[in-house]
């Protein structure tokens, strides 16, 4: 018996909208967009009552409030994703802030300033999770106490007054603009795309979410647990 070949599929004007709508539930259904729509809300709410919200400078201004806590959240997420917290997040970077600043106040080239900033940090968190993967001190009793450490040290160094005196050519990096965008919101972005990247296509960052999800197994499976805490 013969049959008849079925002719081949071809697109209608009905699978674009069918697309698009399961698109848009895709995006609907996912964890952010709650937050994304309230976020929305809250902004055009605020616009309705005071007529001033949605302007460029309150913007720029509510940005800039963000901004830090952008850049401590990219290493945050790190931190929640393996399963852990971290307590001290803010203290040290206070602390690493006052290392760049005494730096810069050494008359030490900028770059050099910087990378010193980022080894306190380095330091800090390498001593948290030294403390906590090898003597077994809770996180929650590691970061809390290294919460008072830093804060401990930056406050003791500076006396609880800031430091002045620091290079102009320094300043530029969090007052100055660059196509009209503050260069903090600039450097805040590109951590968070870099930190995007790294969780999502690095080998090494994915073992993160594997010890996040089963410490056990992803022992079994070879990876070094006690490292990538």
């Amino acid at each position: 018996m013969e049959t008849t070949p079925s002719a081949p599929h071809t697109t209608t004007s009905q699978d674009t909208p069918n697309a698009n709508s399961n698109f848009l539930l895709r995006l609907l259904r996912a964890r952010e967009a709650t937050l994304i729509i309230m976020i929305v809300l809250i902004g055009i709410a605020l616009q309705l009552i005071t007529g001033k919200f949605l302007t460029t400078p309150n913007l720029n201004a509510i940005s800039l409030g963000f901004a830090t806590s952008a850049i401590i959240v990219v290493g945050m997420t790190a931190a929640l994703v393996s399963g852990g917290f971290d307590l001290s997040v803010g203290s040290v970077f206070a602390m690493g802030g006052v290392t760049v600043a005494l730096a810069l106040r050494a008359e030490l080239p900028i770059p050099i300033a910087i990378l010193c900033g980022v080894a306190c940090g380095a330091l800090a968190g390498f001593i948290n999770g030294f403390l906590i993967t090898q003597i077994q001190i809770n996180p929650f009793i590691t970061t809390l106490g290294m919460l008072g450490i830093a804060r401990g040290v930056s406050l003791a160094i500076t006396q609880g007054l800031p430091i002045a005196g620091l290079p102009p050519d320094f300043l530029v990096y969090g007052q100055g603009q660059n196509l009209g965008i503050p260069n903090l919101i600039l450097i805040a972005i590109i951590a968070i795309i870099v930190g995007d990247i790294l969780m999502r296509r690095s080998s090494a960052f994915r073992q993160i979410y594997y010890v996040g999800g089963n410490e056990e197994a992803a022992r079994l499976s070879g990876i070094n647990v006690k490292r990538v805490v």
